[in-house]
């Protein structure tokens, strides 16, 4: 292993820049980031060898490209000692990763509830992305016009920021009632 990449915060540049030739196209780096372009073994091992191998406090982040690289020790709450993960390194990639993101999620969730992609997409807003909130959404969604007793026991627990924010969130939009067809696109 390349000593000079645990040293150097440069070294870990070059390095990535030599795994990662592509990270400076928009649209590879965001298939990337939402799984729609596979990592090569190379890269993989750059992740999850050097990366996975770095010193306590020295910041991986490169300067090359759409993509930066997210590590923590994780030591002290599981089994696995370190956790890497790639992000967008520009406000073009987020915007661009959140877009994809919101668009699939806008999907499923008109596929999954028979609601309008405009619904979905206020509830996207509403959540502000956060996967965690969104996730308690579409499963609060058919319980939007329970009382906080029955959400307890339909086995929410309602003691999670994300679960409580969704709650919130989806009680905002009404139900149709007997007869009415949900808004559609």
């Amino acid at each position: 292993m390349n000593e000079e990449f645990h040293n150097l915060p440069l070294g870990a540049d070059v390095a990535f820049r030599e795994a990662f030739p592509r990270a400076a196209e928009l649209p590879w780096a965001v298939g990337v980031i939402t799984g729609d372009v596979d990592l090569s073994s190379e890269q993989a091992s750059l992740l999850l060898g050097r990366c996975g191998g770095l010193p306590p406090g020295l910041s991986f982040r490169p300067l090359y490209g759409h993509l930066a690289v997210y590590w923590c020790d994780t030591a002290k709450r599981d089994a696995k000692s370190i956790y890497v993960h790639l992000l967008p390194a520009t406000d073009e990639c987020y915007q661009a990763v959140g877009l994809v993101m919101c668009e699939r999620w806008v999907e499923a969730f008109t596929h999954e509830n028979r609601e309008s992609p405009a619904t979905a997409q206020s509830l996207w807003c509403d959540a502000n992305g956060e996967t965690k909130t969104l996730e308690f959404v579409a499963e609060l969604w058919p319980w939007r016009r329970c009382s906080d007793i029955d959400v307890r026991k339909a086995g929410f627990l309602l003691q999670d920021p994300a679960e409580i924010d969704a709650l919130e969130i989806v009680r905002r939009y009404p139900v149709p009632t007997h007869g009415e067809d949900p808004d559609h696109e």
